[in-house]
């Protein structure tokens, strides 16, 4: 058995270091067909904005399709025969632990190369200035867009990648419960133009409702909490950067933890 994990372990590796160079080469395409024009110092104005902007699409459609396509061989296995000899040894609980833990981890580091290549590339063709930055700023900022610099840069990068594992865990646990493979591999990005559309008509309502309620910060927040973009791509759009990461963060830590005893009492009753 141990001969059988092996291959697989190198290929999932072989498919995360693809993956990182897909996204890096996605983002460096949408650099430069982008119609922001580069400027000395606006380097990390052009890095935040590229992450999720109506400027360039490309980018943002590559991360959210290769979601669903790096779990696509693990979807495989936990639909197959091989997943029951796997929990016959070492239980469904301890299995799925596991997995969770690796697939967390995968996703961070896969997202931080894929991120730290892209700073590395805009930083080469538009050095960084490095700018006076306090982390206090990123609870009251409303989007890192309009106050980009080099700190803005890294705080992003950390945030976007425990955010990606996060929501990675979340689509991962939603595997058990979405039979059709081709259909898996787009829930990423139906969720995400679901969670847009309900964010739009549920804000739309309430502003109509309670005129002021765009100044109130915590409701934006709590509302823009369903936009997987707010872990993805944090401060982007859609309220404050930290509270709509955490809000976002708490949700589908939550819907995971739900989801995971929901499939180990599944997966116990089935066998």
């Amino acid at each position: 058995m141990k001969m059988e994990i092996k291959p697989m372990r190198f290929k999932l590796i072989k498919i995360g270091c693809i993956l990182v160079l897909i996204n890096a080469v996605s983002f460096n395409v949408s650099f430069w067909t982008s119609s922001l024009s580069p400027h000395p110092g606006n380097g990390p104005f052009q890095y935040v904005v590229l992450q999720e902007s109506a400027t360039t699409v490309l980018y943002p459609l590559i991360m959210w399709v290769t979601i669903g396509i790096a779990l696509y061989p693990i979807y495989g296995i936990f639909h197959s025969q091989a997943v029951s000899s796997m929990a016959i040894r070492m239980g469904w609980e301890h299995l799925y632990r596991r997995s969770i833990v690796k697939i967390f981890m995968s996703a961070c580091i896969i997202r931080f190369l894929t991120e730290l290549l892209n700073i590395a590339a805009v930083h080469w063709w538009n050095p960084f200035t490095v700018e006076p930055f306090q982390i206090e700023s990123l609870w009251t900022m409303s989007e890192l867009i309009n106050h980009a610099n080099i700190g803005i840069v890294l705080a992003h990068w950390i945030l976007a990648s425990v955010g990606t594992g996060i929501y990675v865990v979340f689509v991962f646990l939603m595997a058990d419960y979405i039979r059709n493979a081709y259909v898996y591999i787009f829930v990423p990005i139906i969720q995400k133009f679901l969670s847009i559309f309900i964010y739009i008509a549920a804000f739309t309502s309430m502003v109509t409702m309670i005129p002021n309620i765009g100044e109130r910060t915590p409701m934006k927040a709590i509302l823009s909490s369903i936009m997987p973009s707010s872990i993805l791509s944090p401060g982007t759009h859609y309220g404050y950067v930290l509270q709509s990461f955490l809000s976002a963060a708490a949700l589908y830590g939550v819907l995971s933890y739900i989801l995971y005893h929901f499939t180990l009492k599944r997966r116990s009753f089935n066998g």
